[in-house]
């Protein structure tokens, strides 16, 4: 399989450009089915973007999980990727005319 994830993606249109930053994964994928994994996986999500947040967040995932689609990926290969805009702060293309 092939996952492309986009962490950033500004149009610039004054430039005919964009400004970007991104990886593609190469690998296998595999279903998670197991409801103990599922849950594992839940409570990693909770703590990352709803620390703090209680029981609530919990019993939402705990009605939720049957349904849930997860997967993991056994990676291959990882292919990054940014505008040279973001790689160096101080870049200007006034320092490669000529």
């Amino acid at each position: 399989m092939c996952l492309t994830i986009i962490e950033t993606d500004q149009v610039v249109p004054e430039e005919y450009t964009t400004y970007f930053r991104s990886v593609v994964i190469f690998g296998r994928a595999r279903i998670i089915e197991d409801v103990a994994e599922k849950h594992k996986i839940a409570d990693l999500l909770v703590e990352k973007y709803s620390p703090n947040q209680g029981e609530d967040v919990h019993k939402m995932f705990e009605k939720r999980i049957a349904w849930m689609g997860a997967f993991e990926i056994d990676i291959d290969h990882i292919s990054g990727k940014e505008a040279i805009e973001f790689a160096d702060p101080n870049f200007s293309f006034d320092s490669i005319k000529g």
